[in-house]
């Protein structure tokens, strides 16, 4: 019963991921001036309001996660990493493309969305890892939100929608990209399971010697 609970599990992870790269699919690239309220994507360069130091490297970001993992090591001396601090932090921001200017609302949404931002700092010391993934003024930028019935135009990531809320630095085509390819790995955990799950049925009742003998 567990397999089968995770093959079900799995596959409707699997259906959901599909169904979040649909939805990306469907909002199509808009420029500010040009967007309509509701469901948008706009791509820009991000302009600081405000920004915050980042922990380790002192950076002025716009937004930031900042991960501290601590070195275990287990009987066998293979190491691991256990996260003793996990801190994000992000301030509203303007993006910034050929026809105009919007508003970009990470608060009070940061750290409760997808925010794909490149890891620009990680080091070891003292046992301890260090890492920095960051947001800083001019980076080119992608958005998936939703726009406001408001002048000046303004994006938000917490009014529902038939959208998935992401900022990405990576592009519209590397976050589809990574929907479709976790999918792939979600479906096919789940019929594996469900594979698993039948041979144990075929053991339990024996039912590989009924096949054999219906082969006779």
């Amino acid at each position: 019963l567990l397999l089968l609970g995770i093959s079900f599990w799995t596959a409707q992870t699997g259906f959901s991921r599909i169904l979040d790269f649909r939805m990306l699919e469907r909002i199509p690239l808009s420029t500010v001036s040009g967007a309509l309220t509701g469901e948008v994507q706009l791509k820009g360069t991000s302009i600081a309001m405000q920004t915050t130091q980042a922990p380790k490297t002192g950076t002025p970001s716009i937004y930031y996660r900042y991960l501290v993992e601590k070195e275990e090591r287990d009987s066998d001396g293979n190491r691991s990493w256990r996260t003793v601090q996990d801190d994000t932090v992000g301030h509203n921001f303007k993006l910034l493309d050929h026809s105009g200017e919007a508003l970009i609302k990470l608060q009070p949404s940061a750290g409760q969305f997808d925010v794909s931002v490149p890891e620009r700092y990680s080091s070891e010391s003292g046992g301890y890892r260090y890492t920095e993934w960051r947001l800083q003024n001019n980076d080119t930028v992608t958005v998936f939100g939703w726009l406001e019935d408001a002048e000046p135009a303004a994006v938000n990531f917490y009014v529902t929608g038939d959208y998935v809320p992401i900022l990405s630095t990576f592009g519209a085509a590397a976050e589809r990209q990574g929907f479709g390819f976790s999918a792939v790995l979600w479906l096919w955990a789940g019929i594996t399971a469900m594979i698993c799950f039948c041979l144990c049925l075929m053991v339990v009742f024996q039912i590989h010697k009924t096949l054999a003998f219906l082969s006779t």
